[in-house]
């Protein structure tokens, strides 16, 4: 499809707004029509900003064009929404993304040597960046497991920060410093001084996956040492399955779906509205669309 806005610069220019002013734009992962109608409720409610995050395995499970004709309808309908894809592997996936009008791409060649993570995220952002698209990229390994994201945690290594951004001409990158996907089964201590020294050699904004779980002193200093991107997903899939299976159970014998998702997607929007104010990005959506 053709894109007829320029996501790139409007997603920059959030992301500097949040590092100007001490927030994070948040990024919700959802897996049908009924999760995306909850994020965008609760972003409403909210006057926030936020990513709508589809995995690879939303895409295999649903299409890619009903993702994205679902995504595309959150951001004609709500400002400061827009689509995202998260943690894909593949650059033709991405490049489908792309053309199939997601706001916002992430490229992950994480578990792979360096010189392939560089040319996956380098072809990635040769065809995003002429198309309006914003790309995410990820230096080191979470640990834990979200959906077909898996494996053992590696702290990014600085060394390799520079050459990346510099190379690829990536615009935001994530980076393990001791944050995992999941619940966590201990509270992480992240390592801020690996983020301190990621941000002495990279102005691009900073993406902190594994939201679910992070105690908010340490979102907090996160934040302010340069994470302008906090991922959720866990905790809104829990909040759904549980809503689900409470509507399910109160009315055993109902045949009316719409009314058990609409109780189910109920903690679900108390979640988004939660994971919102912890990373401060409520109230903030008149600024951002006041910017030129």
């Amino acid at each position: 499809m053709q894109h007829t806005d320029n996501y790139h610069d409007r997603l920059s220019a959030y992301y500097q707004h949040a590092r100007a002013n001490g927030y994070a734009i948040p990024a919700f992962n959802f897996n049908d029509m009924w999760q995306l109608l909850a994020i965008q409720r609760a972003a409403q409610q909210e006057k926030a900003p936020v990513l709508a995050a589809a995995t690879g395995s939303v895409i295999k499970a649903i299409g890619m064009g009903i993702t994205a004709a679902m995504g595309r309808w959150g951001m004609e309908d709500q400002p400061g929404f827009f689509l995202h894809l998260d943690h894909s592997k593949k650059v033709e996936e991405c490049q489908a993304a792309v053309d199939a009008g997601f706001a916002s791409v992430m490229i992950d060649g994480s578990a792979l040597p360096l010189e392939e993570n560089i040319a996956m995220t380098r072809a990635v952002v040769a065809y995003a960046h002429p198309r309006g698209v914003f790309v995410e990229g990820e230096l080191g390994r979470l640990g834990g497991r979200e959906e077909d994201v898996s494996g053992g945690a590696a702290l990014v290594q600085i060394e390799d920060v520079q050459r990346y951004v510099n190379e690829t001409g990536v615009d935001s990158l994530a980076v393990a410093i001791g944050n995992a996907h999941g619940f966590y089964k201990a509270a992480p201590v992240l390592d801020f001084k690996r983020l301190e020294e990621v941000g002495q050699v990279v102005s691009i904004p900073l993406v902190l996956h594994g939201g679910t779980g992070i105690p908010e002193d340490q979102l907090r200093q996160a934040i302010r040492l340069g994470m302008n991107k906090v991922n959720v997903g866990t905790l809104l899939h829990h909040a759904y399955l549980q809503g689900l299976r409470t509507a399910l159970n109160e009315a055993p014998d109902s045949y009316d779906v719409k009314a058990a998702f609409g109780q189910a997607i109920q903690p679900v929007i108390a979640v988004v509205c939660q994971s919102i104010h912890r990373v401060g990005a409520n109230g903030r959506l008149e600024g951002l669309l006041a910017l030129p």
